[in-house]
């Protein structure tokens, strides 16, 4: 609280003055790629041609995004690697670090651990009220986890449920807040925050290479393609979300 009463004339100045305190978010960026080759053949033999080439762009830019959002939410540098997985080890993702120093409300403790509204009140209560006043508060969970929610709520034998089947948005709203989307959270998994608080770090541009010459090129008849950057996903203010861990969906 820095405002202060303001006394007429010249003694007004009291030499109260308020300074800016700036915070630090420590971040270190990992370099990750995506790289892929196609024969040139590839491109003679299809009925789109050269045309081929910007769709298979815009599929692998795509996948990049999708592998993105699932390194930023599910990163575990102690997680042991295996399979097509190994890249979730490359940081520790929003979801780790939500658990280690966020709120965390106990699903498995509230309705058995089935997903019910006192989970919603619970994680809205935990969430202290000052950064409520933005009005940009989110539910983050994956669609599974939302449709589970609709689902107890159209089980209900009042005007909500039928509501509920039909779609209506004041249902699909627990506590008259937005539900966001992200299908790389695993099901029972709910985040209250501002989108805001969430940041990607990237200390340099995306690079997108390609190669069609050379050796190698020429000696396989192949285009050769990868992408570059660096990424680090960090949280500016862990005290401003709240996660619900435990909770299963039936």
């Amino acid at each position: 609280r820095l405002l202060r009463a303001k006394t007429e004339g010249p003694s007004g100045d009291d030499g109260y003055r308020v300074g800016a305190t700036f915070g630090r978010v420590p971040y270190t960026c990992v370099r990750v790629k995506l790289p892929w080759e196609v024969s040139e053949e590839t491109f003679h033999d299809n009925i789109e041609g050269e045309a081929l080439e910007d769709k298979l762009m815009g599929m692998l830019t795509t996948q990049l995004g999708i592998d993105l959002e699932d390194l930023h939410w599910n990163g575990d540098t102690a997680a042991a690697p295996g399979g097509d997985h190994d890249f979730l080890v490359l940081n520790d993702g929003w979801w780790k670090q939500l658990v280690a120093g966020a709120h965390v409300v106990d699903g498995s403790a509230i309705n058995s651990g089935v997903v019910s509204k006192g989970h919603f009140f619970a994680a809205y209560k935990a969430l202290p009220n000052k950064y409520l006043r933005t009005g940009r508060v989110v539910w983050a969970m994956n669609p599974a986890t939302r449709i589970a929610w609709v689902e107890s709520v159209s089980n209900r034998a009042t005007g909500a449920g039928d509501l509920a089947l039909l779609g209506a948005e004041a249902v699909t709203k627990p506590l008259g807040i937005p539900i966001v989307d992200i299908p790389s959270l695993a099901d029972g998994k709910v985040v209250l925050a501002d989108p805001q608080n969430f940041i990607a770090v990237n200390t340099w541009d995306v690079r997108i290479r390609k190669a069609t010459e050379g050796k190698s090129a020429v000696m396989n008849d192949m285009r050769y393609y990868s992408v570059f950057l660096d990424d680090d996903p960090v949280i500016e203010e862990l005290d401003a979300a709240v996660v619900i861990d435990g909770m299963t969906l039936a």
